[in-house]
């Protein structure tokens, strides 16, 4: 069984698309797990959850996706509105 898990991707786009073509050229995968810290602080972070959104897998909640999630009061602007 293959098993491929992506994380940390941080709002970067280009760099998802190219380890999801990349995946797409090596011998199938089973299973496709993203394990989390989705969106800051990549330029991209709404297509990124677009992208993940459309890969129809299991997501693990990293610590930044909680923050942006819950709009993080304590923290800066930028987790507040990133997905916004």
């Amino acid at each position: 069984m293959r098993v491929a898990i992506i994380s940390d991707i941080h709002g970067n786009q280009i760099a998802l698309e190219a380890v999801l073509e990349d995946l797409s050229q090596q011998p199938a995968v089973d299973h496709l797990v993203i394990a989390g810290d989705l969106c800051l602080n990549g330029p991209c972070p709404k297509q990124v959850l677009d992208t993940v959104q459309r890969l129809d897998c299991p997501v693990i909640q990293g610590n930044v996706d909680a923050e942006v999630v819950n709009q993080a009061p304590e923290k800066g602007p930028k987790k507040r509105t990133t997905v916004a």
